[in-house]
């Protein structure tokens, strides 16, 4: 009886060995190859893990795993995307990741174009992005033969909340961050903040164009490039910006800190503060706008023949603290021209050759409001520190300069 027992002992063990080594083994064969021994999913086939990704749904790469790209990337659904690198094959004019999904977040990337080898007429960017609701952050991107990311409505649908933010870039041809509303299809309430941009050969940091509505732009850095920040249209009636917020704006070694490329077609509200431009070549260039505030502006080693500030046919317009050092420019400090309903306070010049401190120049013919000058300290001018100067009939009515320390040449 006991030997019988001990044989049925024996006998229920090895079967049930025999189950564990079948689950084990389904186990085995059942195991998700998408996925790397250390969790991250693979990248052989980019586009068919999106493709088969559930809505909403988090796809993290190995950042360590760099993806070469010939085809381009679609997104057409809300994902969360983290972690991936990917390049360019060369001579490839593809755009890496295109989203066309609301709600779309994409963290940690580095993406690398091949701007040496694609011609301009074949320019594209590394992203781009026609719908509303997405994040992209902590990211860099660089060698775009175009943008690092172009947000544009090419459905002419509107684009509505954005967060681009955390952003470096480096080597690309055209704007690290490009915001283009395409005319009549308005961008509005983006938010663009910390973007690092260094070596950009045709433009710079950032790019806000064409019809945007209330966006704001902060912590802008640009080095050896165009520009730190372009707000500009390309001449249609249909693109007009209305509501841009910059501040926080930092440009070395580049033409400007902040351009403004504009059509007289209706810009208005522009706010610009906390400014600093070192060794740029016409480092504010701001035109055709109605109502520009102008705020805590730091200037240094301008020099060239160009106007340490320029505003052109622009209404409504206040600069304050506008603190220009060694200037070793023949144009003026400050030069504001054909433009009404302007309040300068505060402006200074120091160590500075410049011809004016601030010259007023109205040459259109027309006739203007008021000007009002108070508290600036305009010193080492060739000719004079402010110069008030009306041509060719036109007229300026009201005016008035109050506390100043400089030399007035009127010519009014």
């Amino acid at each position: 009886m006991k030997i019988i027992l001990r044989n049925m002992k024996s006998t229920i063990c090895r079967s049930f060995l025999f189950v564990v080594s079948l689950w084990v083994l389904s186990c085995s064969s059942n195991h998700d190859n998408t996925k790397s021994p250390n969790g991250f999913l693979r990248t052989d086939d980019l586009q068919e893990i999106i493709d088969k990704a559930a809505p909403y749904s988090k796809l993290a790469f190995d950042p360590a795993q760099e993806y070469m790209v010939t085809e381009g990337i679609l997104i057409d659904k809300p994902l969360i995307i983290e972690g991936l690198r990917a390049r360019l094959a060369d001579s490839i004019g593809v755009v890496i990741l295109s989203i066309k999904s609301n709600d779309v977040v994409l963290r940690n990337l580095h993406l690398t174009g091949n701007a040496k080898t694609v011609e301009q007429d074949n320019r594209v960017p590394l992203i781009h992005v026609s719908k509303g609701g997405f994040l992209i952050e902590d990211s860099q991107f660089h060698n775009s033969s175009k943008d690092g990311i172009e947000v544009s409505n090419l459905d002419a649908d509107p684009i509505v909340g954005g967060v681009i933010r955390n952003i470096i870039g480096r080597g690309n041809m055209r704007d690290l961050v490009s915001i283009n509303g395409e005319n009549d299809g308005h961008i509005n309430h983006l938010l663009v903040e910390n973007i690092r941009c260094y070596d950009s050969e045709l433009r710079g940091a950032v790019e806000v164009s064409d019809g945007t509505m209330n966006t704001t732009v902060r912590k802008i850095y640009a080095e050896n490039s165009i520009y730190a920040l372009d707000v500009q249209d390309h001449g249609d009636e249909g693109a007009i910006n209305q509501t841009v917020t910059a501040e926080g704006i930092i440009a070395v070694n580049c033409r400007h800190a902040i351009r403004t490329a504009n059509s007289p077609i209706g810009h208005s509200r522009h706010v610009f503060k906390n400014i600093t431009a070192d060794n740029c070549e016409r480092p504010l260039s701001i035109s055709n706008i109605d109502g520009v505030y102008i705020e805590d502006v730091h200037i240094r080693g301008h020099a060239g023949e160009y106007p340490a500030v320029s505003i052109k046919n622009c209404n409504n317009v206040i600069l304050e603290d506008i603190i220009i050092r060694n200037s070793q420019s023949t144009g003026s400090g400050l030069l504001i021209e054909n433009s009404d309903y302007v309040f300068i306070d505060h402006a200074c010049l120091t160590e500075s050759k410049n011809k004016y401190g601030i010259l007023y120049n109205l040459t259109d013919g027309r006739e203007y409001s008021s000007l009002m000058i108070n508290n600036s300290i305009l010193n080492g001018n060739i000719e004079a520190g402010i110069l008030l100067k009306a041509e060719n009939g036109s007229k300026l009515l009201k005016y008035r300069t109050s506390n100043n320390i400089s030399e007035i040449d009127n010519q009014l």
